[in-house]
């Protein structure tokens, strides 16, 4: 093993120079970040290009890169379904996390552990390639991403060679469709119980923060640093601004930079516990985001779709999710009885084989292990053989649970827990349900449903009259001319960023058919009385007879009134008298 010369350090030095060279720039060229909202959320006003960015780097670490191809070559390549996951949480977060977070305008939404691991990555890697410490790594690593989120902002042998090999080790078999839950890897864990956690991620600070920082919800639509910035936010939001009265933004952005440093040098103290800790650090890293992940993903489902999610059940049954999920990650990392999933046979990392009985140094996430094992005709049956006919005992048929369903056990326990709590400490009444933190989840996903059918799955919540009633508002009513300017220029100046681009309004016929009442103040919509009706409206559906029986206005009719089925998906405006 050859050590670092003088190049390597030079390429290794500018590196990290460049990285704090960027954030210095921006702070001292911008002449901003004088609030908590422009050092966090920049203002609101990010562009869709480096948010993407952002985002990306957020879950782009030394995990991924390392940790994931030493995890497919210790157990094969069955570990690459996972990626499924990724393609189905993205989706979700553009039909369920944007539509629900991005006009509530949130900076919090609650990491430290996690990147204790992303910075031990770099660490352990360079120590297995060279003579440079772990320490030092950890070190300048975490030093470099410190300082910038604190002043900153926001082929030899051919192809077929390596498959034949590849399939000779074992490590092609990726489709096992076992439906055992104890089994390390399957179709089923993989894919289903990955998508669980990955979907978790929609509900990161990091991702939170990322989506309210855009101006419009269609460009929402569309690292470590990123990790402490996260933090950041958490403790000014939810620590300090709640409760310090009266604090100046100035004062509150010292404090959120401050608090950087802080959980810089916690999380760089917390990667050297990590190296404790022996196995995969795939397998260390999905346990620690679905121990903490799997619950709190369980708490927004509680309150997206369960409207009788009450404050002191989902707090009891997030805590109770978090408690059972992290002592079953304890238990499957270090109970010393129970049988580990065995590496498949030895492979060559270079082409050269090595001869039977020889060691390999392979270096996984977190350790160095030498991997001693003979290549043999049928790798796979010799290898299992143990595992097979030993049976897990006591706690450890519990603890032998594949961690790919740590995540899915959290969302149940804390959803379950709840939902049990809530019903008993308070009568559900949907009328109470605050619907801004719902979502009308058939709507947008089974519109095909019958129309009595997705009503019940709402248990008795109404989201467009229920959201005004919320904050102590109703529909808006348009009685006058000056009334339909105003309203005419606030969507005409807004509305395009809402997909789709249409809007209730506060008037009906539902009662009388043709008699148009606007809810607020029960006056007739009719000659005589302002209206501003589109052409050849209102019109019932035409032929269809749609029972359109609710008002509203659409972008494509320039925003002049129409009638429509009031089961259809839209936004609402409220209107509030301010005493």
């Amino acid at each position: 093993m050859s050590g670092f010369v003088v190049a390597d350090y030079c390429v290794f030095g500018v590196t990290i120079i460049i990285s704090l060279g960027i954030g210095i720039y921006y702070a001292l060229s911008g002449g901003r970040q004088k609030t908590t909202s422009e050092y966090l959320v920049g203002n609101r006003q990010m562009k869709i290009l480096p948010v993407a960015l952002s985002l990306m780097v957020s879950f782009e670490s030394s995990i991924m890169m390392l940790g994931f191809p030493a995890e497919t070559y210790v157990y094969g390549m069955s570990f690459w379904l996972s990626t499924f996951a990724f393609l189905v949480a993205l989706l979700l977060a553009v039909r369920m996390v944007v539509p629900l977070v991005h006009p509530l305008k949130l900076t919090s939404v609650y990491e430290i552990l996690y990147m204790a691991i992303v910075l031990f990555g770099p660490g352990i890697a360079l120590e297995a390639v060279t003579d440079f410490p772990m320490w030092a790594s950890v070190l300048v690593v975490a030093a470099a991403s410190i300082v910038y989120t604190s002043i900153g902002t926001m082929v030899a042998g051919g192809v077929s060679n390596v498959f034949e090999m590849n399939e000779k080790s074992g490590r092609l078999d990726i489709f096992n469709f076992d439906p055992d839950p104890t089994v390390r890897h399957t179709f089923w864990s993989l894919v289903i119980g990955s998508c669980i956690r990955m979907i978790g991620l929609n509900f990161n600070q990091s991702t939170i923060q990322r989506i309210s920082a855009t101006p419009r919800q269609r460009d929402a639509n569309n690292t470590m640093s990123s990790g402490l910035s996260s933090l950041s936010a958490l403790t000014v939001q939810d620590l300090v601004i709640p409760h310090v009265k009266q604090i100046s933004e100035t004062r509150a952005t010292l404090i959120a930079k401050v608090s950087v440093v802080v959980y810089g040098l916690i999380s760089m103290a917390a990667s050297f516990l990590i190296a404790q800790i022996k196995g995969p650090m795939s397998q260390i890293t999905s346990s620690v985001l679905s121990a903490f992940g799997g619950p709190m993903t369980g708490i927004f489902l509680l309150g997206i779709f369960c409207p009788w999610s009450e404050a002191k059940g989902t707090f009891v049954g997030g805590v109770t999710g978090v408690l059972f999920t992290f002592w079953l990650s304890i238990g499957s990392n270090f109970s010393k009885s129970l049988k580990k999933t065995p590496w498949l046979p030895l492979a060559p990392t270079d082409m050269c084989f090595a001869p039977s009985n020889d060691s390999l140094l392979l270096t996984t996430m977190n350790s160095s292990y030498f991997y001693t094992s003979p290549l043999s005709t049928n790798p796979t049956s010799t290898i299992m053989e143990d595992i097979v006919n030993s049976e897990p005992e006591g706690l450890d048929k519990f603890y032998s649970l594949s961690y790919q369903w740590f995540g899915v056990v959290g969302i149940l326990v804390t959803m379950v827990v709840g939902t049990a709590i809530s019903l008993l400490v308070a009568k559900y009444n949907p009328e109470e349900a605050d619907v801004r933190f719902m979502l009308p989840f058939f709507d947008q996903f089974f519109p095909f449903l019958p129309k009595k059918l997705r009503k019940k799955l709402y248990f008795g919540v109404d989201f467009t009259k229920v959201y005004c009633h919320a904050i102590k508002a109703q529909l808006v009513s348009i009685e006058t001319q000056s009334e339909g300017m105003f309203v005419r220029g606030l969507l005409q100046n807004h509305g395009s960023g809402y997909d789709p681009n249409e809007f209730w309004l506060g008037a009906t016929d539902i009662i009388n058919e043709g008699e148009w009442t606007w809810t607020k103040s029960a006056t007739l919509v009719k000659a005589g009385n302002f209206t501003d009706w589109s052409p050849g409206q209102p019109d019932n559906g035409g032929s269809n007879d749609d029972d359109e029986h609710c008002m509203c206005v659409k972008g494509d009719y320039h925003y002049h009134w129409n009638d429509d089925n009031c089961e259809h998906l839209k936004h609402f405006i409220c209107e509030k008298r301010w005493l």
